[in-house]
Parts: structure tokens; sequence; C-alpha cells
């Protein structure tokens, strides 16, 4: 028996918007060179017939899935959080479905075993945002798999596609020097993780440049517990320190509690991160901001042009950062 009712087509939709249907098919594929108000006409169509793509269909014909795969840590801390919500949000946007895949522990061989996971699940494309290692992943190691993979931080990506973690780390040190302190302490995260060494060579870079020693730094995890513990052993070993420069807003949320325990409320605390509660801190918290969300949208419309066969958006400028400044320095 036949049912009553079909789903609308292509042709339907872009008669029932006033449009050509390869307008319609322009919008669908999130393509760049439609205008907001057509994009919007369309949509309300869209809507209002009940027009659902069929991806089986699509992917026969074309060979793809109209998939992306996103490899993630599993992890609370603010940047992996706020990237991977970003990028499926800006993936959504580009009418694209998200596989998706959290390793537990931050290693290169899992990173690898992700990738191949997600590969098997049919992707058009994989976007790593795993945080990188000081030692990277030879892209070569995936060229098998015949389809485009993006690494976050990777030494092959160009400069607008990540942040600039040491340009971070100048701009809180030069702050602090600034305002007069030379005996200024770095509290670091992991040694093996990409921008924990970044930040570290950043803050020492510029320590150097205006003849100050860089003694002054450890290195822990990127959680409050270590931001207290090492704040203690850094000043402990280093009793004249008069600021603090933490590589994370959560390190930097340990720092100000053993200071507060330890009446040293004139050292001054500088971060980097800008997470939403950083501002409710007490004292509030210093730090440099980077836009986390821009950069999902970068990477994640990079990814889609490496599907679609076209080159790289570019962009004008790095990943704007910016400094706040709140009571940790005053």
């Amino acid at each position: 028996m036949k049912s009553n009712t079909s789903r609308p087509s292509l042709k339907q939709v872009a008669k029932h918007a006033g449009v050509s249907h390869q307008t319609v098919s322009r919008v669908i594929n999130g393509e760049s060179n439609v205008s907001l108000a057509t994009k919007n006409k369309v949509q309300k169509s869209i809507n209002k017939l009940g027009y659902v793509r069929n991806l089986s269909a699509k992917a026969l014909a074309s060979g793809k899935f109209n998939n992306l795969g996103i490899l993630n840590l599993n992890s609370t801390l603010y940047g992996p959080t706020t990237l991977y919500t970003s990028v499926q949000k800006f993936a959504h946007e580009k009418h694209y479905n998200i596989s998706s895949y959290h390793i537990e522990n931050l290693s290169n061989s899992q990173i690898i075993d992700g990738v191949n996971y997600l590969h098997s699940k049919g992707v058009d494309g994989i976007l790593v945002i795993v945080p990188r290692l000081k030692v990277e992943i030879d892209t070569k190691t995936f060229s098998h798999l015949k389809i485009p993979i993006l690494i976050r931080d990777s030494s092959e990506l160009p400069s607008y596609l990540k942040l600039n973690h040491r340009t971070i780390s100048s701009i809180a040190t030069t702050y602090l020097i600034d305002n007069g302190h030379t005996k200024i302490a770095f509290i670091g995260g992991p040694e093996t993780w990409y921008d924990g060494i970044e930040r570290l060579l950043g803050w020492k870079s510029t320590m150097k440049l205006n003849g100050l020693s860089t003694n002054r730094y450890v290195h822990g995890e990127w959680t409050a517990k270590s931001g207290y513990i090492l704040a203690r052993k850094v000043l402990e070993k280093y009793p004249d320190t008069t600021a603090v420069y933490s590589a994370s807003d959560i390190i930097g949320l340990g720092v100000l509690k053993y200071l507060n325990e330890n009446k040293k409320l004139k050292m001054a605390v500088i971060s980097s991160d800008e997470m939403p509660e950083s501002a409710y801190y007490f004292p509030s918290l210093t730090t440099v901001r980077y836009d986390y969300v821009e950069l999902a949208r970068r990477l994640c419309n990079a990814t889609i042009s490496l599907v679609q066969g076209k080159a790289l958006d570019y962009y004008s400028g790095e990943i704007e950062v910016k400094l706040l400044v709140r009571d940790s320095t005053r």
C-alpha cells in the first residue's frame, strides 16, 4: 500500500522559495556565494516543507557521506571542551553531520587509533582537536586513508589556523615587567604538551630580552591542585618572587588559593585562557584571552575546504589575543 505522503524534493523547495534548485543546493552544502537573505528564504522553505536530505543516495552518487570525524581528548579542560562544542556548531551550520571519538589519554598511539576508528565509520575528513604533544605525529602516517586529516597545532598548518602560545606568554610577561616586576615565576602545565612548552618558551624569551633570570619555573598538570602545590614549591625556593605567571586559568586558581592562605596578597598573578569563571576568582584573575570559538570556526572551515577539494580558507591574521586586567595584578 502506497503512502499518501512523500518526501519533498529539492526542486519543490526551490519552487517554494522562488530560487533555482542550484541555489538551494549551494545553501544546503554551506557554500559562501549565497546572500544571507537568500539563505534565510531557502531555510524557511526547507523548514516549512519538511525537506530532509537523502544522505544515503548522496553518498552513493558522490562517494561522500557529508560526515566529519572529530577526535578529541576526554577532558573537562576549558580549551578542549570549548573547541569541541564550537566545532560541532560550525559543522552543523555547514550541514555536516559529526562522528566523534574521545581518547582517554594523550598519546600519539591513541590519536592514531582514534583516527583509524573514525575512518572506519565512513567520514569525509577528520579534524583532530586533541592537544598536540611536543613530539608531533608525522601526517604521512595517515596517507593510506585517502581522506583529508587536519591536526590541531601541526607544524604544517599556516599560522592563522593555530594559537601562537609564545605571543600569549609574551603579552602576559611583558605586562608584569612593565609594572615593575623583575622576579617573575612561571608555573606551567605538562612538559610533554606542545602548548605547555611553547608558553614556557614565550616566558623565557621575554625574560631574557629584558635581562631577567629564567630560573623560576616549574611544571605540573592542568589542574588547580597542581597550581597550589607548585606555587608553594617555587615560592619556598624563591621567596623574593613578586609575580607569578600561571600557564592557564585553572592553574591560576590553585596559585591564588595558596597565596590567600599564606597571606601573600600583594603577589601579582597573571594567567592565560579567560575561562568565564576567572573573573570571579578571589581576587579576580588578570588573564590573556584567546578566541577558542574563532579557532574552532577556522579549523572547521579548513577541514570542510579540504573535503570539498578547495584551497584552505585564508584569514588575514592570527587568532586575536587580548589582555584583561583584573584585581590579581592591581
